[in-house]
């Protein structure tokens, strides 16, 4: 009983140990595909800026932070770094408290001074307090029913604000000033009372005094100066980086004969300093037989004496075949002497790539077609040519899946049975 537990333990780790086999190679050929097939769809070339296009300089006061091109664009980084003002702080009052008696009416009292270092950033408020506590400290005095009281600061920043009233507290205070980077000085609040013999200030005459406390206070907030970055780009666009971003050949008119020959007239893109331009080629099409004449761009049949063709050899797809017309040779020995040489594979140029045929060659080695494409490419900022080893074919990664599939079905069926 024990040996067939240990026997089933371990057949089971094999099936785990296939089962997890097949899902690592599903994972892996879906992998290659997608590295093969959809990434470079989704790529979008970075080069080097090369004066492509007309790119505009950074602001002023901008610095260069960075310079490329994307695809067709080019972009320059700007950015500028600016001292400002962080987060302030919650508020800290610097208070004097003065005892005033009569002979301090319409006198200034000054509060405790700030010093605005220029390693900070600064806010600040001016406060006056009046407090009466004896409106009429001296007997022969007349009562002061009112009080006007006054606020200023030293640095000017804060005009002279005042405020009457009748009641035994009054509370005077200025906006905020924003000061921000501080500027090295020191400012103080001032503040004083004056006394009225009436309800209403300026009413009547001012009395001789009130005693009570006066507070003259700054209450400020302090920020640290912190780098802020600005940034900002300029762009410009170019037409092409090589010639396929300027289109495809196309054919120009019609086909034309020159000589025995058919001819064709091409217009074909060039990318060259980043402009594309077109230039023209003609291409020969075919050759005409020789008993063959060539009339508007076609082969036309000759006629024979007789006005009938003469049956006999001619050279086809680069073989001697006897044929009941448009006889060139008389016999085949004649036509086998007149094949120049048979056509090899080996390379032509075809869609601005080196293309391997099993006939029509033009070159007998990579190496070869690709120094002549470079050639036809001049002005090209980007030149790609296929590798000489073999690469994965869609065909054969959809064949290398098919095969995991079967594999992970197989192994599923081991594993119910």
């Amino acid at each position: 009983m024990k040996k067939w537990h240990e026997k089933s333990l371990k057949e089971m780790n094999q099936k785990n140990i296939f089962v997890g086999l097949g899902i690592i190679s599903f994972f892996l050929i879906l992998g290659i595909i997608l590295f093969k097939l959809v990434l470079p769809t989704l790529a979008v070339s970075t080069t080097s800026f090369n004066n492509q296009c007309s790119l505009p300089l950074c602001p002023s006061g901008y610095s260069q932070s960075s310079l490329q091109c994307i695809g067709l664009t080019c972009y320059r980084g700007c950015e500028k770094v600016e001292k400002e003002c962080g987060s302030y702080s919650t508020q800290i009052p610097k208070t004097s408290t003065i005892n005033v008696v009569s002979s301090d009416k319409n006198v200034w009292k000054i509060s405790p001074s700030l010093s605005l270092a220029t390693n900070k950033c600064y806010q600040y408020q001016i406060l006056t307090t009046f407090s009466v506590t004896d409106r009429s400290p001296n007997f022969f005095q007349s009562t002061s029913d009112s009080h006007e009281i006054y606020l200023k600061d030293n640095l000017g920043k804060v005009s002279q604000k005042v405020k009457c009233s009748s009641s035994n507290t009054i509370v005077l205070q200025s906006n905020w000033i924003n000061i921000g980077k501080g500027t090295g000085q020191s400012v103080q609040g001032h503040g004083k009372y004056v006394p009225y013999a009436q309800s209403v200030c300026n009413a009547g005459q001012d009395t001789k005094g009130s005693e009570g406390e006066l507070q003259v206070s700054i209450a400020y907030k302090s920020a640290q100066i912190i780098d802020k970055v600005y940034s900002e780009s300029t762009q410009c666009s170019f037409e092409c980086a090589k010639n396929s971003d300027c289109g495809s050949s196309k054919e120009i008119g019609g086909k034309y004969c020159s000589g025995n020959k058919v001819m064709q007239d091409y217009s074909y893109p060039i990318c060259k300093r980043y402009v594309c331009s077109f230039e023209t080629d003609s291409s020969e099409v075919e050759t005409c037989l020789s008993s063959q004449i060539c009339i508007n761009g076609n082969c036309e049949d000759e006629e024979n004496d007789e006005g009938t063709p003469s049956p006999g050899y001619i050279i086809k797809n680069n073989n001697c075949v006897y044929v009941n017309s448009n006889s060139v040779y008389d016999s085949l020995s004649d036509c086998q002497s007149n094949i120049i040489q048979q056509e090899k594979p080996g390379y032509i140029i075809k869609n601005n790539n080196c293309v391997y045929t099993s006939s029509g060659s033009v070159f007998e080695t990579l190496e070869e077609c690709n120094i002549e494409l470079i050639k036809l490419q001049d002005g090209d900022s980007t030149i790609s040519f296929p590798s000489s080893t073999s690469t994965i074919s869609t065909l054969t990664i959809v064949i290398s899946l098919f095969i995991v599939f079967l594999i992970i079905i197989l192994v599923v069926w081991r594993l119910r049975k």
